[in-house]
């Protein structure tokens, strides 16, 4: 969204070298087209995805049959708030993450769930490992998806949510 445009100005110079460097590659754009590049990306190689309601993301999600997700924020104090959405929503999906090494990413990425980048170097280098390593990329999406299915699946925390209501309800009377 618009309101990201800071987030992912500091990535498109690396989506740029990626595509120069990779000729298979195809960057999925959802929501927002940032027809703003379109003089510096090579449009024919990207598909672009309208917003959907909210109960159709998922699956358009899943539809897209993508291998890695990014996750770029810029280094603010409300960043630094955020959760780690994005890296739960393309790990459910068996997707490798790579994301910038702040906030709820440096806290959520670790073991070998995800990358993390601090710089476009770091960027460059983490998908170009992630695009030319498939058993790499396989096994970092599976950790993820392992990791994301116990600690974050309602199927799975459900008992544990209740016994924090539970808690609360008997402190208040």
């Amino acid at each position: 969204a618009a309101n990201h445009q800071e987030d992912f100005m500091f990535i498109k110079d690396v989506l740029k070298d990626l595509q120069d460097k990779y000729k298979q590659l195809t960057i999925v754009f959802v929501g927002t087209d940032w027809k703003m590049l379109k003089n510096e990306l090579d449009y024919s190689r990207i598909e672009v995805h309208p917003w959907v309601p909210i109960d159709a993301y998922p699956y358009l999600l899943k539809s897209l049959c993508c291998d890695i997700g990014i996750a770029p924020i810029s280094k603010t104090k409300f960043n630094d708030c955020r959760s780690a959405l994005k890296w739960k929503e393309y790990s459910a999906l068996k997707m490798a993450t790579v994301a910038t090494d702040h906030g709820p990413y440096k806290r959520a990425i670790i073991n070998g769930n995800g990358l993390l980048a601090d710089s476009k170097d770091n960027w460059m280098a983490s998908l170009s490992k992630l695009m030319e390593d498939k058993e790499l990329r396989e096994k970092m999406a599976l950790n993820a998806y392992k990791e994301v299915k116990k600690n974050y699946n309602l199927d799975f925390i459900a008992d544990s949510w209740m016994e924090v209501f539970n808690g609360v309800r008997k402190c208040s009377t």
